[in-house]
């Protein structure tokens, strides 16, 4: 049995191999470390850093709302106008009450039997489509007719015919409208004697925006987007507005409305625009795909915008 002073060598020595044993480990373990942090791994995780992120879109100021397209009124409900054209003396006086309760236009036309160009204008012209789609109501005079017919057309100074007069329903007037033998001239003529309040409020519109009044503008164009003919170009240019007013998320949501009204797009203007839109807002991706569209529509501006999309979707 060995001594207590040799198990105490014993004992020291063993200890001492432990020591040495576990301090060797940490030096190669350190190396390896340092040797691992010198490598580039086959396959390394991407690092995740405020500089390697994508910037977000800058935010958009509180006064940014007033561009929403969900703030446009609906269309104005219109009273459905006879088809029919009312006749003579009678007829036009039942003609008035009619576009006065409807607020609606009169359309008269004084006529005679023996007349040509009042026959040919009667076969060609009334019974077109066109005519008959006019927001009026119509009414025929044969101004050699009977004496309250001939009083009508005196009241009214028809000296030629046919004599085409447009009652407004201020009842100004009446204002005379040429009657070409042409369906769609004729119609067009008579349009542009009609009272269109969207068609102000769009150039009211259009006015206020140049002038920097950008509260007013935006109401006003709202206004006329809600006439589903000038909606798309009405919303063109409030979208411009939200543009310009670094209004990016919203200027997006009111040219996607104005795709939906008019998807062809003729010429890509929308499609270009919304591209700018998405490409101001941080979205790359998304703003190539409206500005290719924009460009194989033939938007010149659109195809510029498609390169500076690819750019950036790279750079990121």
């Amino acid at each position: 049995m060995a001594s207590p002073r040799v198990r105490t060598i014993v004992v020291a020595l063993a200890a001492a191999g432990i020591a040495v044993a576990l301090g060797a480990t940490l030096v190669s373990s350190s190396r390896r470390a340092a040797l691992e942090s010198q490598a580039v791994p086959a396959q390394s995780a991407p690092v995740v850093s405020s500089l390697s992120a994508p910037p977000a879109p800058p935010s958009e100021p509180a006064s940014c709302a007033m561009y929403a397209p969900d703030g446009i009124p609906g269309a104005p409900l219109r009273r459905r106008l006879p088809s029919e054209w009312f006749e003579g003396a009678r007829g036009f006086r039942r003609a008035m009450e009619e576009g006065e309760s409807a607020a609606a236009p009169v359309l008269a036309l004084f006529f005679t039997t023996w007349c040509p160009h009042c026959k040919r204008f009667d076969a060609e012209v009334v019974p077109s489509r066109e005519v008959q789609d006019l927001p009026l109501v119509k009414v025929k005079v044969d101004a050699e007719g009977d004496a309250d017919d001939r009083e009508l057309a005196r009241k009214y100074g028809v000296r030629s015919y046919p004599t085409v007069l447009l009652f407004r329903p201020d009842r100004t007037g009446p204002v005379p409208v040429s009657a070409v033998p042409s369906p769609r001239a004729f119609a067009d003529a008579c349009a542009r004697q009609l009272p269109d309040p969207a068609r102000e409020h769009l150039e009211r519109g259009l006015s206020l925006g140049k002038a920097g009044s950008r509260e007013e503008a935006v109401q006003e164009l709202k206004a006329a987007a809600a006439e589903p003919r000038l909606a798309p170009v009405a919303l063109d240019h409030l979208g411009v507005l939200a543009l310009n007013a670094t209004c990016f998320s919203r200027a997006e949501a009111v040219f996607s409305r104005a795709l939906e009204l008019a998807p062809s797009d003729e010429g890509g203007r929308l499609h270009y625009l919304r591209g700018l839109a998405r490409l101001r807002a941080g979205e790359p991706a998304r703003a190539l795909e409206d500005a290719d569209a924009a460009c194989r529509l033939g938007h010149r501006e659109g195809c510029g915008v498609a390169e500076r999309a690819r750019a950036a979707g790279a750079a990121r």
